[in-house]
């Protein structure tokens, strides 16, 4: 049986791992962009990343209806 500090220190590593393998899968473009924009608006570091899927999807959406609007 695993003592508690050995729980916590495995679930300390996995999280790191975890960390990683998403900070792998996120393509370096989009990583500058969120960061070019926390500095534009700093208040968009306190949204957690599903808020911020949902903003860029309406986002998306948006510029494609207005797209399509065009002559």
């Amino acid at each position: 049986m695993l003592s508690k500090e050995e729980i916590v220190k495995e679930l300390s590593r996995l999280e790191r791992r975890i960390a990683w393998l998403k900070d792998q899968l996120t393509p370096k473009r989009a990583k500058k962009r969120a960061v070019a924009l926390a500095g534009k608006f700093p208040q968009l570091s306190a949204l957690t990343d599903a808020q911020i899927d949902e903003a860029t999807q309406v986002w998306e959406q948006e510029f494609e209806r207005t797209r399509s609007l065009r002559p």
